[in-house]
């Protein structure tokens, strides 16, 4: 509006003085004059917005951030409290239970079972899933008068799929958990075995 004034006004005193030349280069350094202070100006204005968007998305950020955070916090909370409440698991009806369940929510499970057993592995932890004393009662195939830990489908391809690292199959895992049952059974034999011979010597 003011540049249409400036024009304007040039244009009426060019029109009163016989248009001289010097006043018309006057009038269109004006003009640019005018123009540029404008152009500044609202280049100025834009930085101002595009600063104050980015400050705004940057106070957003860490308030979404900070809601992300306390939203695991509460869902880790949860989830060791489901943990505690579920395991280890007691008998051989809490097992069947619990491959029903993760039959049911087999990603939940995998999650479970990746933070129970993980990074230390099955021997290790699997104490955290089977109870020692209902561990003393399983193999992985039901020999020698043992129950079958194998028949529970579910269960192991979730402990299959939360252990899984470097391409390992499912044969592995098998093996890895004979190797687990053999180990920690070893162990308990000699910490039972020793606890009768503290209790013999005293």
């Amino acid at each position: 509006m003011e540049i249409y004034i400036l024009f304007a006004n040039c244009f009426t005193y060019n029109k009163l003085k016989m248009d001289p030349l010097d006043t018309d280069r006057e009038c269109c350094r004006a003009m640019k004059r005018k123009m540029l202070n404008t152009q500044n100006d609202l280049e100025k204005r834009m930085r101002e917005m595009d600063d104050s968007m980015k400050r705004q998305m940057m106070d957003l950020q860490r308030k979404i951030n900070k809601v992300n955070e306390s939203l695991m916090s509460l869902l880790d909370y949860k989830n060791t409290k489901h943990r505690k409440t579920m395991f280890p698991l007691q008998t051989e009806d809490d097992v069947c239970e619990m491959d029903r369940k993760v039959a049911e929510s087999p990603s939940e499970f995998v999650d479970i079972f990746r933070r129970m057993l993980m990074p230390e592995g099955l021997t290790k932890n699997l104490e955290r899933v089977l109870s020692s004393e209902l561990l003393m009662k399983f193999n992985f195939t039901g020999t020698v008068k043992m129950m079958a830990f194998d028949k529970f489908v579910h269960l192991n391809n979730a402990m299959y799929e939360a252990i899984k690292e470097d391409d390992l199959s499912f044969v592995e895992y098998t093996k890895e958990v004979r190797v687990a049952f053999f180990k920690i059974k070893n162990r308990l034999y000699k910490s039972r075995q020793r606890h009768r011979t503290e209790q013999y010597d005293n």
